[in-house]
């Protein structure tokens, strides 16, 4: 039998060289119609899933909150009275009996679902909190959490629900399969997790926006955002809905949604709070690792959640973290300190608004009995360097697989079309962008972060200079004396969705302590006034993207809160949390 081969080659056609030729390129045509066909089918089958997941995941957590609503329905006006205190007084209660953990749950159920309504700053009730309060009344012991009703941002997993990442599609349908270490340890010291908070997609993003949940506001000002990417924490937070919860760092996001809606925060040191079991995406990360930390009202309550985390059974869960008990004798001691004072990190300056926050500051702790000194960050440009190179250091690969073929929000649209191009053209087309930009505005919104490394030694050459950097500072800070630092969260104050995606390096204030890895609590002093408003004619804007933030808060902000950093030495968690303390006892911004 002729092999199909022979068969063909038999054949006899009788066809002049261009007939051969426009044959050719029929047959070439035809094949790249059928492959455009295929792929057209399996773009639009893929579309058309990820449409069905969305729509899947609004309806499943839409009967969440209608069956929380409908098993509230009786409760009195005078159990949502519970929610109005603080942490030490709600354990005090609860560890006397008073009151009974489901009963304070349904209090802060009841209060997250009516501000959700407005804010929009829940994902989604935990529909098993009832259960484990009713549980918890059945234990021997009492852990020093105890009937606490705890919220969670949407990147800390829970067992049996989706970690989203701010509904990215590839993260639907993809429940946890167990509870991460630190819920593990909070359900063990009695708390109870009841809601998980709003994020923006890829928590990249300093707006809390994603295209399934929609977009967190802020309490002070709807038109203004909650900040990213613990933005749903902050907002719940800030109106009383959640008297502790938990979120994440990498850049500023525990930091700018505190400072943005008017709460307090700590972003810990990268090794105190251990985050095995989150999702993988980022942790590969090195130079710039992710944290985790505790969001509430006062700072008093996050030193009492440091103290009941920092445990032995947190560490027998995660040896890899520093089995360093929380040292109450720092945080309460007496000993004057020496605090440096930061108003302009030498990037991005900051408004007269952020300036008077950390004057304010400053001033407090000097009555106080502390001595204040103005400081400066040695070397600049290599901070500067290490800050805009280092988030991007796999050439945004784990950032696309995350998206998935997503459409990506507003901010994130640039970053995933030049991120998307082979490298030479991504080079090419960042060339033109710098051509078509102001140096001032390159320093503002620096194209180079999105250019990754090309090899594995340029990437360890990176983490040396961060590594090199980081003791560049430790060792000035030692010669100086100096035992913490007071700066600006940002060089701004909340803003306006659209005006925060090209802001741009404002929020190097808060990444910069990520490249070094230092404690930062984070501390509300003031609001804006109408004199801050007129000195922002003052401002030295360069660059078209600080004049836009100049002539916003020339016209607006009056009222939005205003915060200050609290800056320590790597592990000196209890020495931020004892200046962020002095801070807010000496002027109760409110």
């Amino acid at each position: 039998m002729k092999s199909l081969e022979e068969w063909f080659n038999s054949l006899e056609f009788d066809l002049t060289e261009n007939q051969k030729y426009a044959a050719g390129g029929c047959c070439v045509v035809a094949v790249i119609f059928v492959w455009s066909f295929h792929k057209k089918r399996h773009l639009d089958h893929k579309k058309n899933e990820k449409k069905r997941k969305i729509k899947e995941k609004r309806e499943q957590y839409a009967a969440s909150f209608e069956q929380l609503r409908n098993s509230l329905s009786n409760l009195s006006s005078a159990d949502e009275d519970v929610t109005c205190l603080s942490l030490k007084e709600l354990t005090t209660r609860l560890q006397n009996d008073e009151l009974k953990p489901i009963q304070v749950l349904r209090a802060f159920q009841k209060k997250a679902l009516k501000i959700t309504e407005s804010l929009n700053c829940i994902q989604t009730p935990i529909c098993e909190a009832e259960a484990w309060a009713q549980a918890l009344c059945l234990r021997s012991e009492k852990g020093p959490l105890y009937g606490i009703p705890v919220s969670i941002k949407d990147h800390i997993p829970i067992k049996g629900y989706d970690t989203t990442i701010g509904g990215c599609t590839s993260t639907l349908g993809k429940p946890y399969p167990d509870d991460s270490v630190i819920i593990k340890v909070l359900k063990k010291q009695g708390a109870i997790p009841f809601v998980f908070t709003n994020v923006p997609q890829t928590l990249f993003c300093a707006s809390c926006i994603n295209p399934v949940f929609g977009r967190t506001k802020n309490p002070f000002n709807p038109n203004c955002t909650s900040g990213g990417s613990s933005g749903g924490e902050a907002a719940l937070i800030a109106t009383k809905g959640s008297v502790l919860g938990f979120g994440t760092d990498i850049g500023g996001s525990i930091r700018i949604p505190s400072a943005f809606c008017g709460i307090c925060g700590l972003k810990p040191t990268a090794g105190r709070l251990s985050v095995k079991g989150f999702p993988s995406f980022y942790s590969g990360e090195t130079a710039i690792e992710n944290t985790l930390g505790p969001m509430a009202r006062d700072v008093e309550t996050l030193a009492l959640t440091m103290k009941a985390l920092l445990v032995p059974y947190h560490w027998e869960l995660d040896p890899t973290i520093a089995p360093l008990p929380f040292q109450d004798q720092v945080y309460q001691g007496m000993r004057p300190l020496k605090i440096g004072i930061l108003h302009d990190n030498k990037i991005y300056p900051a408004i007269p608004a952020c300036i008077r926050g950390v004057d304010l500051a400053a001033e407090a702790l000097q009555k106080l009995g502390h001595t204040v000194i103005p400081y400066e960050f040695p070397d600049v440009d290599t901070l500067y360097y290490l800050m805009t190179r280092g988030y991007f250091g796999d050439e945004g690969r784990t950032f696309l697989e995350l998206l998935d073929g997503d459409e990506a929000i507003s901010p994130l649209r640039p970053a995933q079309l030049i991120l998307s191009l082979p490298r030479l053209v991504r080079r090419i087309v960042i060339g033109l962008v710098k051509l078509m930009m102001s140096e001032d505005d390159q320093k503002t919104l620096p194209p180079d972060g999105i250019l990754g490394f090309s090899s594995v030694y340029e990437w360890w050459e990176f983490v040396a200079k961060s590594k090199a950097y980081r003791h560049l500072v430790i060792d000035d800070w030692r010669k100086l004396g100096i035992d913490a630092l007071i700066c600006p969260v940002a060089a701004c104050v909340a803003l306006p969705d659209k005006l925060t995606e090209k802001a741009g390096y404002a929020f190097s204030y808060s990444s910069m302590f990520n490249v070094l890895n230092f404690p930062v609590g984070i501390v509300p002093v003031t609001k804006v006034t109408q004199e801050d408003q007129q000195r922002m004619s003052e401002y030295p804007a360069k660059g078209s993207m600080q004049n836009l933030l100049k002539q916003h808060f020339m016209d607006g902000g009056i009222g939005l809160p205003v915060a200050v950093q609290c800056v320590g030495l790597p592990f000196q968690e209890e020495l931020v949390l004892r200046v962020q303390k002095d801070i807010q006892n000496r002027l109760k911004a409110w």
